[in-house]
């Protein structure tokens, strides 16, 4: 079977900011797909079109992979301007993964070969995505049509919420830079609700993909790279693999190039990057040589 090239938005709700970009060359056969989720503290502010990862969408998008770009709802600038948290931004998610289902037959997606990944906020999205919690039952958009990623990438990624919120220890490790935009992710209630924690917190969910992969910059300014290390102890006994980048920053993985992150720093690692999501993306081993800082 021929399949088209494609490069359109797909809806998977009703709100103007609930679509996926999906990019995809033609081909004569199903292609692997790889699901970007891009970061910015969950602020309305940033999109797709404006944040780092939009260099992830564009490199691959004339390769031989289709690539599902998903925007979500996110956080007003005061939440008196709305009533979006973290719990509407998880349903997103879930509910755009599961659209990879109900059109691969059409748009010839391995669901077979499918590679989540994330940075910063968006490597919190991708890793409750790629989980399970406890309540999840109660939940619908995880009931329906769920669909589990083969491997997930969480890049820089705020991994643990209590942690980034408030740190850890009398040294306060592990909390973000904008620790007020974890507190406008959560209500008051969720906040006091272990049962919510279980669906919006990846340090509560199991991990659910056959392979995950860490990586994280050791000079990580906006979330530090302890958020890494913490979730690579509790997973420990998974098949999960810890990429430390020495001397690098929160966006030293990607080339900044006419993006509002420039001044983060210098992009000094995106070759290892990219060849580490195409190596996931291939199913061939990794080359990059872990960096235990742990």
């Amino acid at each position: 079977m021929v399949y088209s090239e494609i490069n359109k938005k797909i809806f998977y709700g009703s709100n103007d900011q609930q679509f996926v970009r999906c990019t995809r060359p033609a081909s004569n056969t199903v292609l692997p797909v790889l699901v970007v989720i891009h970061g910015g503290y969950w602020k309305q502010s940033h999109t797709l079109d404006s944040y780092a990862t939009k260099e992830i969408a564009e490199y691959f998008k004339n390769k031989p992979v289709v690539v599902w770009d998903i925007e979500y709802r996110r956080l007003a600038f005061a939440q008196s301007q709305g009533d979006i948290n973290g719990l509407d931004m998880v349903s997103d998610v879930a509910q755009a993964m599961a659209l990879i289902r109900n059109v691969a037959e059409q748009y010839g997606l391995d669901l077979n070969n499918i590679v989540l990944m994330g940075h910063s906020a968006g490597g919190h999205l991708a890793a409750c995505a790629g989980s399970q919690g406890e309540q999840d039952q109660h939940w619908p958009f995880f009931r329906a049509n769920s669909l589990v990623p083969q491997k997930m990438i969480l890049v820089s990624a705020v991994l643990n919420l209590e942690m980034a919120m408030m740190g850890s220890g009398l040294q306060g490790i592990g909390q973000v830079s904008q620790p007020e935009q974890v507190e406008h992710l959560l209500s008051v209630e969720q906040r006091l609700s272990q049962s919510l924690l279980s669906v919006i917190c990846p340090s509560q969910r199991q991990p659910t993909a056959n392979e995950i992969i860490l990586i994280h910059g050791d000079h990580d300014e906006a979330v530090p790279h302890s958020q890494t290390l913490d979730y690579q102890q509790r997973w420990s006994h998974l098949n999960l693999k810890k990429i430390i980048y020495p001397g690098c920053g929160h966006f030293g993985m990607f080339q900044m190039k006419g993006t509002t992150q420039e001044n983060y720093g210098k992009a000094i690692y995106w070759n290892e990057f990219i060849a580490e999501i195409e190596r996931a993306i291939s199913n061939a081993p990794s080359a990059i040589t872990v960096k235990n800082l742990g």
